[in-house]
């Protein structure tokens, strides 16, 4: 459970049902025998949540998910080592060109000028991820309100805010 503590690299509900296994598992993160319903009430989620969340914990790569087929339990291990990280991408060629920011720039009409109706204004500056959530993406942006359920989370999350600001 220490290792959880000090080098897993996730947050939030990932965090938590990590440490919940953690607590099932021997000092090697292995050998964890957990059901769903112990999971689900050591982390003061819901059933399906934790199943979602296991899925995606599985294939992030920090943990292991052995299927137990049957009415047996999944034997769960952490995976103590860090997720392989992506390579990195070859910087673009041409340094000297400034980047085209698509959402104020216009796009041109068939005639070859630029309408003001062809400007796209539509899309949404999220705001920087809080690191309290769920994750950094915008559709994981969900705080546990205190009687278990899954509300946008106030410091990060769009809804019910001025979009323009």
């Amino acid at each position: 459970m220490t290792w959880v503590w000090e080098h897993a690299e996730a947050a939030g509900t990932d965090l938590l049902l990590m440490l919940a296994i953690a607590d099932s598992a021997d000092d090697q993160g292995r050998n964890a025998w957990p059901s769903i319903t112990d999971l689900s009430r050591k982390t003061r989620l819901d059933e399906r949540t934790v199943q979602r969340r296991l899925k995606r914990l599985h294939d992030q790569g920090r943990i292991a998910i052995e299927i137990g087929g049957g009415r047996r339990r999944n034997r769960y291990s952490i995976l103590m080592t860090p997720p392989p990280t992506p390579p990195r991408l070859a910087p673009p060629q041409d340094q000297s060109a400034a980047p085209v920011d698509r959402r104020t720039t216009a796009v041109p009409s068939r005639r070859g000028r630029a309408r003001e109706s062809d400007r796209r204004s539509d899309r949404v500056d999220w705001p920087q991820w809080c690191g309290r959530c769920d994750g950094p993406a915008p559709q994981e942006r969900y705080v546990d309100d205190g009687t278990g359920l899954l509300v946008p989370c106030p410091r990060c999350h769009l809804k019910g805010r001025d979009r323009n600001t």
